[in-house]
């Protein structure tokens, strides 16, 4: 009976390991680290408070809600502005006044 050697795909010989189990090592532990990820993450997202997903959301339209748009008449805006004097600058857009409103904040 002849002595055989295991050689692998370069012609050098395999480790004691690879000649006995071969491919099947890597792919259990290729298998064991994928589910075990899939699991830590599973039980992740399962315990996170329930309020997380739509928190941000929620204050996003509560502060929208209170932060509504106020609409001024041409006729306020050209007493605030005085007549449209005061121009601050233009764009694309248009021309941007100073204004004064009549409790004194200035927009």
């Amino acid at each position: 009976m002849a002595w055989e050697v295991a050689r692998d795909g370069w012609g050098m010989v395999a480790p004691w390991w690879r000649r006995h189990f071969g491919g099947h090592v890597g792919f259990g532990v290729g298998f064991v680290a994928f589910f075990g990820i899939i699991a830590y993450l599973c039980t992740r997202i399962y315990n996170m408070p329930e309020d997380t997903f739509g928190k941000d959301i929620n204050d996003f339209l509560d502060n929208m809600e209170r932060e509504k748009p106020i609409r001024f008449t041409s006729k306020q805006l050209k007493i605030a502005t005085e007549n449209f004097s005061n121009v601050l600058g233009s764009g694309a857009f248009g021309i941007v006044y100073k204004g004064t409103f009549k409790n004194g904040l200035t927009e």
